[in-house]
C-alpha cells in the first residue's frame, strides 16, 4: 500500500519567499502527499495568502493550532503529532526539486524493506540559494566538508549533517520524536539525526533536492568562505568558535533528557563518554574525542576540533 506523505510546513512571517516554495510543493512530481500547514501568528499577510491556497488546493490544508505562537521547534513538532504516513519537515524560504519526494519516497520505501519495522530518516544533499534565488553552493555536502556516511551516533554527537527541511521520517521515527518537547530540544532536526542514528538508520540521498535559501534571517545557515578560510576564522574568532562547540554538549544533554530511559546500554555508555569530555582537564580532551570516534567529518575541521576543543 502506498503511504501519504505529510508535509509539515511551519509558517512565521514568511511572505518574502514563501510564494516560491508553495509553487515548488505543488508541482511535486509524487502527486500522494498532502500539506499540513501551521502558521505561528504571522502579521506579514502569510495568513491570508495561504487561506487563499488552502481553498483552491485540495492538498494544503492547516493544522489544529493556527497562530498559538509555538516557536519553531514547538510548530514543527506539533505538525509532525498531528501528520500520517511519511513526514516530510519543510521550511517556508526553501524552493523544492521537482522530485523531491519521488526520490525520498523510493529511498524510504527500499530501506523498510530491507529493515521491516526500524526508524528510518532519508535525507538529501542541497543546493545553496542567495535571498534572490541565485546559486551560492551547488552542494552544502561538498561546501561544508560534511561525509555521507557520517551516520554514526558518535559521529552526529560533534557535527550533524541532516538538514531538515531535506527530511522523510517513516511511523517509527516519528513516534520516537513526537512525544518530545520543545522546551527539551536545542536543534530540532540534529534532535531527529540522533534520534534515528541511536534508534534505527540514516539513508542518504547524494543529489541535491532543496534549494536552500541563505539569507540574513537564518538561524543556521551554510558556513561563509571554504574550509581552509573556516579553520582561519575558528582560531581568530576563538569566543565563537567556543560556543560552536559547546553546541555538541547542548544538544547531546536535550537527546538524553528525551530518550534516556528508552536507550540501549552501547548508546547509553557512548553519550555517557561523550558528556563527560566536557569536564575533563584541556590536555585529556583530543585523547577522549579521538578514543570515542567524537570526530568532525572533514580532515580540516578534525584537526580544528582536535585543537580548539
Amino acid at each position: 500500500m502506498v503511504k501519504t506523505i505529510t508535509v509539515c510546513l511551519a509558517v512565521y512571517n514568511g511572505m518574502p519567499y514563501l510564494r516560491q516554495q508553495i509553487l515548488s510543493l505543488q508541482q511535486q512530481d509524487d502527486r500522494d502527499f498532502r500539506v499540513l500547514i501551521q502558521d505561528d501568528g504571522s502579521q506579514d499577510g502569510s495568513q491570508e495568502f495561504l487561506q487563499e491556497i488552502t481553498g483552491t488546493d485540495t492538498r494544503f490544508h492547516f493544522g489544529a493550532h493556527q497562530g498559538c505562537h509555538l516557536g519553531p521547534a514547538g510548530n514543527f513538532l506539533d505538525l509532525c503529532r498531528q501528520g500520517t504516513g511519511y513526514i516530510a519537515p519543510c521550511d517556508q524560504d526553501d524552493i523544492w526539486a521537482h522530485d523531491k519526494l519521488t526520490v525520498e519516497r523510493k529511498a524510504m520505501e527500499q530501506a523498510e524493506f530491507e529493515h521491516p519495522g526500524t526508524p528510518v530518516l532519508v535525507h538529501s544533499d542541497l543546493q545553496v540559494i542567495d535571498a534572490e534565488g541565485n546559486p551560492l553552493f551547488p552542494s552544502m555536502f561538498k561546501h561544508q566538508g560534511w561525509d555521507f556516511s557520517a551516520v554514526r551516533f558518535e559521529q552526529l554527537l560533534v557535527q550533524n549533517n541532516v538538514t531538515g527541511c531535506t527530511m522523510l521520517i517513516n511511523e517509527p521515527l516519528r513516534q520516537l520524536i513526537s512525544h518530545a518537547q520543545a522546551d527539551q530540544l536545542f536543534m530540532h532536526d540534529w534532535f531527529i539525526a540522533q534520534t534515528a542514528s541511536a534508534f534505527g538508520i540514516i539513508c542518504p540521498v547524494r543529489q541535491p533536492l532543496v534549494s536552500y535559501r541563505q539569507h540574513e534571517h537564518n538561524q543556521i545557515g551554510a558556513s561563509e568562505g571554504g574550509t581552509l578560510q573556516r579553520i582561519f576564522q575558528a582560531f581568530s574568532k576563538w569566543d565563537r568558535t567556543k560556543a560552536r562547540l559547546e553546541w555538541n554538549y547542548k544538544e547531546a544533554k536535550a537527546f538524553k533528557a528525551v530518550h534516556e530511559d528508552a536507550l540501549s546500554s552501547q548508546v547509553q555508555s557512548t553519550l555517557d563518554c561523550f558528556l563527560e569530555i566536557e569536564h575533563m582537564p584541556k590536555y585529556r580532551r583530543a585523547v577522549a574525542l579521538l578514543r570515542g570516534g567524537f570526530l568532525m567529518q572533514s580532515t580540516a575541521t578534525r584537526i580544528g576540533q582536535l585543537l580548539l576543543t
